[in-house]
């Protein structure tokens, strides 16, 4: 998936230099024009011309950057709404070409825009709004069929992903589903999981792990302040002797008050000498 990832990554990097830069011409274009008045006869309703067009590109441009810091991220939730923003601008250049060839306030329309965007005259140097949307759409598409060939038919939380059982959700992507647990072992119990059927957390590929993960602190702290507790466990167990019950990889966050039911037998040992650096060069030579 690192290919995907890194087509959607370098989309949110371009939307994001568009917004930023955007928003910079924006700023200085105002006060420059203000201090330097050049407004040409061809162009008599520049002035409020430019503050509306102005007005409309910083909302274009502060959508943009939400899109861009969204795929940065990895995730693709927002796409259609993206490709809906791609095709008004396209349609916004077209009007605005022509509207350059009208006299009078056409053409301070359409001059005010020339001012007003240079982020967007960037995106049409790198003909950003014609292949964006199909970048994404694609990245988006791919990951999704590599999900659905890791699903059971059998397992409980794939139904949940898919639908089929109804849950209480917390927070979704398309990397995951948070939901509330409804055995919880104290309330406010949530479950993390990973859309895609993996038994145990070590058949997970590691951008897909550090996708979920990215969510656990989020979680934690809002856990803990809905739930007002002096704790929180994150718990995740891996085949039936470390006491997994679902074989579909889940994260616990569990709420934690003192007094409370939930208890832990660990029985703290030693090594005999030599033991642990045995062991630690074993780990090393196995890790991945």
């Amino acid at each position: 998936m690192k290919k995907q990832m890194v087509v959607l990554k370098v989309v949110g990097a371009l939307a994001t230099t568009t917004a930023a830069l955007g928003l910079l011409c924006n700023g200085l274009a105002l006060p420059t024009l203000l201090m330097n008045r050049p407004y040409n006869p061809d162009t008599p309703y520049f002035l409020p011309a430019f503050l509306i067009m102005s007005g409309l590109c910083i909302g274009f441009y502060v959508i943009l950057l939400v899109f861009g810091i969204q795929f940065v991220r990895g995730r693709t939730g927002l796409i259609r709404m993206f490709s809906g923003l791609m095709v008004c601008e396209v349609i916004y250049f077209l009007s605005v070409s022509f509207l350059w060839l009208m006299p009078g306030i056409g053409r301070s329309i359409g001059a005010a825009t020339g001012v007003a965007n240079g982020g967007l005259m960037f995106q049409a140097v790198i003909l950003f709004p014609l292949w964006a949307p199909f970048a994404v759409k694609w990245a988006k598409r791919t990951l999704e069929d590599k999900s659905s060939k890791t699903k059971d038919p059998d397992c409980i939380f794939c139904k949940i992903v898919a639908g089929q059982i109804p849950c209480c959700k917390v927070r979704e992507d398309d990397a995951c589903l948070a939901f509330m647990d409804v055995g919880p072992l104290a309330e406010g119990h949530v479950l993390l999981i990973p859309k895609g059927h993996y038994v145990t957390v070590d058949q997970m590929p590691a951008d897909l792990a550090g996708r979920m993960l990215q969510h656990v602190p989020s979680l934690v702290g809002a856990v803990r302040k809905a739930t007002g507790c002096q704790g929180v466990n994150v718990l995740q167990n891996n085949g039936p002797v470390a006491h997994q019950v679902l074989p579909h990889v889940h994260f616990h966050v569990i709420p934690r008050s003192a007094g409370d039911a939930f208890g832990f037998n660990w029985p703290a040992g030693t090594y005999p000498k030599g033991r642990m650096q045995e062991l630690a060069e074993e780990i090393r030579r196995n890790l991945q």
